[in-house]
């Protein structure tokens, strides 16, 4: 009994220990109170889950930190993988208390939302870097989701020092988690360094908090209105390489799968942008020649023997080859929208020119309509401010998962320019003018009218950007990243882009600098999938694999 009730002390300074780290007393308190407050409303954490911290509260959730009192008494082989008994063979429980982390959901969200993130969680169980659901507690109007605790580390603590072999680990883990979740046709829409749990001390992480994501695809992909300048997600292709890679792709959808629902993929890259429509025809047109041809040579060689029958493989290839069926009524409302759209990119004008022609050439008209009768745009704009792509601060209807890439982008700005945030907007019109601040009046134009959106400003500044390129950029926030990583890191900070030719071209500092580029794509069409990313050469050094520890790249990171 004197053992026990030491033990029982030991663990209650151990959670004193963890509560005190980082709180005041009075934070320590509140903390106390409302997890006693919790356990006392949901039943069904007492015996099951001793709570001993609050890891963090948003909008809509609070996290906690708890024990697991129940791990041994279930098979946790699916989520947690357990040793073997040397004697028995059968699994080993770990030694020790097991801890797991409980989101509370909020009252104030409403039930299709909290359905849709537990449905996400549960699909994405088993993924590759991704906090998914081990159970769910409801009581009354209290809804729990338990998932794996994973140690982190706050942010703030690490960025301004980290090192591009933890840069590999970092961006590794998280395109891994982006890529698995794509995969399943889901975009997180918020992604940002407080939902990704990195691990300095072993080099690993895990996208968590999947509450404000969307599925695409399956029934709900009619959802894609078209009325973007550019397609439905499908493949990526971005030179010969790329088109082949997303070939091979699409050919290994299922016959009748949608045209441009390549899971994962952001957009076609053609010299022209292609529509639903369009797809749709060319692939009927293609099946129907394909299929008269071997129907013809089929009948040939019945009547004269000299002919070769089409192969077994020739006809199994043209069954692949099927197209998805267009449901009736849906093609004059596509066509439609086709002709709109072609003559709206016949008429595009930059939006400069049409604000001098219509003000007759004065300098054009400032400010708004005071009673603008035009209907507002409605389109997905969840995500936090700093981390949007310009598609959704455009309220472009047709968003796919490119707008993650963005995200990931912005985060590897915050490491290489070691300023966090980086954007700190109050609302959309400034989180566009800070992007154009960095790409350009120009560009943001072109993004702009690539979502049937108009970008005008009387900025000066805008129309030449102080920094032409990204590297430049980074070079002009953060100096002392090129004295570290160059050749001599004592020397002089090079004062010339000339000085820096020596060592920068093909050095591992201007890879990483590229690999942000590929993100920060304004067009969403180019920006590259998370799968892309994982093969940019960046990726092919050192790996951190914690307490700088350096490593070949492992099978963590693959």
């Amino acid at each position: 009994m004197e053992e026990e009730d030491e033990e029982e002390e030991d663990e209650e300074e151990d959670e004193d220990d963890e509560m005190s780290d980082g709180k005041s007393e009075g934070e320590m308190e509140a903390i106390q109170y409302e997890m006693a407050k919790l356990t006392e409303n949901v039943p069904a954490l007492i015996g099951s889950y001793k709570l001993v911290d609050r890891l963090g509260e948003g909008t809509f959730s609070s996290v906690y930190k708890a024990i697991d009192l129940k791990h041994s008494q279930y098979d946790n082989s699916v989520w947690s993988p357990t040793s073997l008994d040397p004697v028995t063979g059968l699994p080993q429980p770990k030694a020790g208390k097991v801890y797991v982390a409980l989101k509370r959901i909020y009252v104030t969200s409403s039930p299709i939302r909290i359905q849709n993130e537990l449905d996400i969680l549960n699909d994405l169980r088993g993924t590759n870097n991704v906090a998914y659901l081990i159970a769910a507690l409801r009581h009354e109007d209290q809804v729990i989701a338990i998932m794996p605790f994973n140690r982190h580390q706050d942010f703030r603590t690490y960025y301004r020092t980290t090192s591009l072999p933890l840069l590999r680990s970092y961006f590794s883990c998280l395109f891994r988690a982006l890529a698995s979740t794509h995969t399943q046709q889901i975009i997180h829409r918020d992604v940002k360094p407080a939902n990704f749990l990195f691990d300095t001390l072993t080099g690993t992480g895990v996208l968590c908090d999947y509450g404000l994501a969307q599925k695409i695809g399956g029934d709900e992909w009619y959802e894609w209105k078209s009325d973007c300048c550019h397609s439905l997600p499908g493949p990526s292709w971005g030179g010969l390489e790329g088109r082949v890679r997303s070939q091979r792709k699409t050919e290994r959808l299922q016959v009748g799968t949608p045209p441009g629902l390549a899971s994962g993929l952001h957009g076609v890259r053609l010299g022209r942008p292609l529509s639903l429509y369009e797809q749709s025809s060319k692939q009927e047109q293609e099946y129907r020649y394909l299929s008269r041809r071997i129907e013809s040579q089929l009948l040939a060689s019945r009547s004269d023997p000299s002919i070769e029958p089409p192969t077994a493989e020739e006809v199994e290839q043209v069954k692949r080859m099927k197209p998805w069926i267009m449901p009736e009524g849906w093609r004059d409302d596509l066509k439609g929208r086709w002709r709109e759209r072609q003559g709206f990119l016949k008429g595009w004008r930059p939006a400069t020119l049409v604000q001098s022609q219509a003000a007759g050439g004065q300098g054009g008209r400032v400010g708004y309509l005071k009673e603008d009768r035009r209907p507002s745009v409605r389109a997905n704009r969840a995500g936090t401010r700093g981390f949007r792509a310009p598609e959704v601060l455009l309220k472009c209807p047709d968003q796919t998962v490119s707008i993650d890439i963005w995200s990931a982008g912005i985060i590897l700005l915050c490491f290489l320019t070691r300023r966090f945030p980086f954007f700190n907007s109050n609302d959309d019109t400034e989180a566009l003018a800070e992007i154009a601040a960095i790409f350009g009046k120009r560009k943001m134009e072109r993004c702009a009218a690539l979502h049937n959106r108009t970008f005008i400003t009387n900025i000066p500044t805008f129309d030449a950007p102080p920094h032409p390129t990204l590297h430049a950029l980074v070079k002009a926030l953060n100096p002392p990243i090129f004295t570290d990583l160059s050749p001599d890191p004592y020397g002089p900070i090079p004062s010339t882009e000339e000085s820096d030719k020596t060592w920068y071209e093909g050095s591992e500092l201007m890879e990483c600098v590229d690999l942000m580029r590929r993100c920060l794509e304004l067009d969403c069409t180019k920006r590259w999938t998370a799968e892309e990313c994982l093969e940019h050469p960046f990726f092919n050094g050192m790996y951190d694999v914690g307490m700088g520890v350096l490593a070949p790249r492992g099978s963590q990171y693959m």
